[in-house]
């Protein structure tokens, strides 16, 4: 193959229609300029000559000189322009090849936040069951592959509202044993398996949480529901219709990958009938409640007051008997100081009481503090004497 005769050149070329020299097609027309102007302007000026326009030939001469003038620059600069020429190029190459490399890079990272994963869903090779840590990751195969974020840490799904038609929002409607229509809201605390958050995005998809959560937390609470009567799930049974419902979801969600913190059931809600009735047995109940509490405290009072009377009786017992021995004591001890005084006095049983009396008068005279006022003294004639202690007293011995 003839190449070209142009320097630094090594296309491919044609020979010259004038000439034995061969060129390329980018370089045979600057050729042509330069080697064969001079003939063509003669050619031109002889055309002018033998037409005999002047005219003509001037303005051949001003475009003979322009060309000539365009000859010595080429003449000039020619191999110098391909110089540049070639440069250029490289640099232009350089430069694509940077931005090549620059996006090849660029493609090839993956920043994942803190609190998720990463996961390849799809690639030339397939999903990747092997999630992409937080952090800055570099892999050729992100450039080709679709990579999804997939938070991981704990989070809120919450199915709370008003009550709606439509299934898919707001709270659960369940139904009860007794066939009653009742409203639950209740919140699900959960997080994911950091190693299972692959298996779970590829087996389910990113919508796992309306494949997998929303049914679960949906049908359980039903299951449960009927098993109760309305008032039971309202009332004395709430507590354990939460415990089972709660148990049942974190047993599902476990199965899947889906760990459950905390269910939180936040209001259960009957028709506003059954309400209004519960409302008034409450009312109801509590009248009860504070008629039982006001005889409660009528019957304290009452045994308050019982053992009050109780305690006064046994105290008025004890005080009687208190007086009745000292009584007896006192008696006895008189009854002791009069047989004393009877021995000292030799007196019989005839005159025992006179004796006793007489001498009873007589302590009352030498005592001046006695409060003795009279003394019945017997007499031979029986008719007893009545002698008056402070008369005596007064008089003196």
């Amino acid at each position: 193959m003839t190449l070209c005769n142009f320097e630094a050149c090594t296309h491919g070329a044609n020979k010259c229609d004038n000439c034995a020299e061969s060129y390329c097609k980018e370089h045979m027309e600057g050729h042509m300029k330069r080697a064969h102007l001079l003939e063509y302007v003669r050619a031109e000026r002889k055309k002018a000559e033998e037409k005999g326009k002047e005219k003509a030939l001037a303005k051949d001469r001003d475009k003979i000189r322009d060309q000539e003038k365009e000859l010595q620059r080429l003449r000039s600069h020619g191999p110098k322009d391909g110089k540049d020429i070639a440069g250029i190029a490289m640099l232009v190459s350089s430069i694509v090849i940077a931005l090549v490399i620059m996006c090849v890079l660029i493609g090839s990272i993956r920043v994942v936040p803190a609190g998720y994963k990463g996961v390849i869903v799809s690639s030339p090779t397939g999903p990747d069951r092997n999630e992409i840590n937080e952090g800055w990751n570099l892999d050729v195969r992100y450039l080709v592959s679709d990579v999804e974020l997939v938070e991981y840490r704990t989070q809120t799904m919450d199915f709370v509202g008003h009550d709606q038609a439509d299934d898919e929002k707001g709270s659960i409607s369940v139904s009860s044993k007794d066939n009653i229509l009742i409203n639950m809201d209740f919140s699900i605390v959960y997080s994911i398996r950091e190693e299972k958050v692959a298996d779970l995005v590829i087996e389910n998809g990113m919508n796992y949480r309306h494949r997998i959560i929303q049914p679960i937390a949906r049908s359980i609470p039903r299951d449960i529901a009927a098993k109760y009567n309305a008032m039971e799930i309202r009332g004395e049974s709430r507590a354990e219709v939460e415990d089972a419902i709660a148990d049942n979801i974190t047993a599902a969600l476990a199965e899947k990958d889906i760990i459950v913190e905390r269910f939180a059931m936040r209001d259960i809600r009957l028709p506003g009938m059954l309400e209004t009735a519960i409302e008034e047995k409450k009312v109801a109940e509590q009248n009860v409640l504070t008629q039982e509490y006001n005889l409660q405290a009528e019957q304290y009072v009452a045994n308050k007051s019982i053992v009050r009377m109780s305690a006064q009786a046994a105290a008025t017992m004890i005080n009687a008997s208190a007086i009745k021995n000292a009584t007896i004591i006192r008696a006895e001890g008189q009854a002791q100081a009069m047989s004393i005084v009877m021995a000292h006095l030799n007196s019989t049983l005839d005159n025992a009481t006179r004796d006793y009396l007489t001498w009873v008068y007589l302590q009352a005279l030498s005592d001046p503090n006695t409060n003795v006022k009279f003394v019945i003294v017997p007499s031979d004639g029986g008719v007893p004497l009545l002698i008056s202690v402070e008369d005596d007293a007064d008089s003196g011995p």
